[in-house]
């Protein structure tokens, strides 16, 4: 009955669907999290589609790693670039670049 879902779905040309679950650290609850969306959308799609969770995070701890390998759980794994962990924060010692400034509105001729 709840409303469960990853962060993103996306499809490829190839007709896999790929639930994402974007966190700063995949930790343990990233990988129970991305297995019952995968688990609930195959379930949803009557096993008639390939689903494939997908963790993306900056930081992998190794045991994480080493369980989606080891235990073969079919999760890929995403590498966030670490530039963007500050993406809608400002940087600390506040903006270098004054903010841009925006035209005017125009004026419209519509009645």
């Amino acid at each position: 009955g709840r409303a469960l879902r990853g962060d993103m779905k996306t499809l490829d040309s190839d007709d896999i669907i790929r639930i994402w679950e974007f966190k700063i650290c995949a930790d343990y609850s990233a990988l129970g999290q991305v297995l019952v969306y995968v688990a609930l959308a195959r379930k949803n799609l009557a096993f008639q589609r390939v689903v494939r969770g997908v963790i993306a995070a900056f930081e992998f701890p190794p045991e994480v790693t080493e369980a989606i390998e080891m235990l073969n759980l079919n999760i890929e794994r995403v590498a966030l670039p670490a530039k963007y962990q500050l993406a809608g924060a400002v940087p600390p010692g506040g903006m270098r670049v004054p903010p841009p400034v925006l035209p005017a509105p125009r004026e419209t001729t519509e009645r």
